[in-house]
């Protein structure tokens, strides 16, 4: 019994990896914070590397896209996490909540868990 929930443990994991990773190189559409009541979105986004870029700008402003890495990521997190607790937070959880990812536009919008 326990060797048949390992297994499918790691089927899991193995096919939630190759889901994440499935969508590196596509450009990010959408930051969305969940669960920030003291820190508004754009405190948060001035502190990140990761930026949205909407088609318009693209086109009007010529502005190049971020493309989604799931290693750029983790180091976002952390800055955010980091935000909070100089803010007073000591205890605040941040994670990455959901990925939508558009395959035939190759775009990914991100959403972002915040615990305060």
């Amino acid at each position: 019994m326990c060797y048949r929930i390992s297994a499918f443990t790691l089927l899991i994991f193995l096919a939630g990896t190759f889901y994440l990773s499935a969508q590196e190189n596509y450009e990010v559409r959408k930051l969305t914070f969940t669960g920030n009541k003291t820190l508004t979105k754009s405190v948060l986004l001035e502190n990140m590397a990761m930026e949205e870029v909407s088609w318009p700008e693209k086109l009007v402003f010529k502005r190049e896209p971020y493309l989604y890495s799931q290693e750029l990521l983790a180091p976002d997190l952390d800055r955010v996490k980091r935000i909070y607790q100089s803010k007073g937070f000591l205890h605040v959880q941040v994670s990455l909540d959901r990925l939508n990812v558009n395959h035939k536009k190759q775009t990914v919008k991100v959403w972002i868990a915040i615990v305060e």
